[in-house]
C-alpha cells in the first residue's frame, strides 16, 4: 500500500497526474486515493477534476479531504458554497478541517472562514483561524488581537492566534 501511494505521489511531484490511470481513484487504499487527488491537483488542469467529485462526496476522511483540496485548486470559486456547507455539516472533524483549508485557497476565502471559528471542535476552528491568518485580508490583525485578548478563547485557538500573531507581528 505504501509503495503504491508513493508511486502515485511521484506522478504529482512530476506534475504528471494526468497520466495516472483512472483506477487509482478507486484504489482500495485511502492513501493511494489521497495521493492521486494530490497528483491531479498538482497538474493545475481543471478538466481532470471530474474524477475527484465522487471521492469528495463519498470517500473516507483521508481521501475525501485530499479530494476537497484538489477540487478547490482545480475548480476554484464555484466550490465556495458547497465547501462551506460541508464544513458546517460533515460529522468527521478531519473533513471539516480540509473543507476550510480548501476555502482558504479561494480568492477572498478569509472572510468565508470566519464561520469556522465557531466550530465546536477546536481543531477545526484552529484550521479556519490558520487560513485567515495566512491571508492578506485587512481584518486579520484585529481578529488575532481580539482572540488573544479574549479570556474565553479556547486554548487551541489562543495558541494558534499566538503563532499567527508572532508571524504577522501583531502588537
Amino acid at each position: 500500500e505504501r509503495v503504491r501511494a508513493e508511486a502515485v505521489a511521484s506522478f504529482g511531484a512530476a506534475k504528471a497526474g494526468g497520466r495516472l490511470p483512472a483506477a487509482v481513484l478507486a484504489d482500495p487504499s485511502p492513501h493511494v486515493r489521497a495521493a492521486a487527488a494530490d497528483a491531479l491537483a498538482a497538474t493545475g488542469r481543471p478538466e481532470l477534476a471530474s474524477g475527484l467529485e465522487r471521492m469528495s462526496a463519498l470517500d473516507g476522511p483521508l481521501a475525501r479531504g485530499s479530494a476537497l483540496l484538489a477540487l478547490a485548486k482545480l475548480r476554484g470559486e464555484p466550490l465556495r458554497a458547497p465547501l462551506l456547507e460541508l464544513a458546517r455539516k460533515v460529522p468527521q472533524w478531519w473533513v471539516r478541517v480540509r473543507a476550510y483549508q480548501a476555502v482558504a485557497l479561494l480568492p477572498d476565502g478569509a472572510q468565508s472562514l470566519r464561520a469556522g471559528l465557531n466550530d465546536p471542535d477546536p481543531r477545526v476552528a484552529a484550521a479556519a483561524l490558520e487560513g485567515i491568518a495566512a491571508s492578506t485580508a485587512p481584518f486579520v490583525d484585529g481578529l488575532l488581537a481580539e482572540m488573544l485578548e479574549d479570556p474565553a478563547s479556547v486554548l487551541e485557538l489562543a495558541g494558534t492566534a499566538v503563532d499567527a500573531a508572532v508571524e504577522s507581528k501583531v502588537p
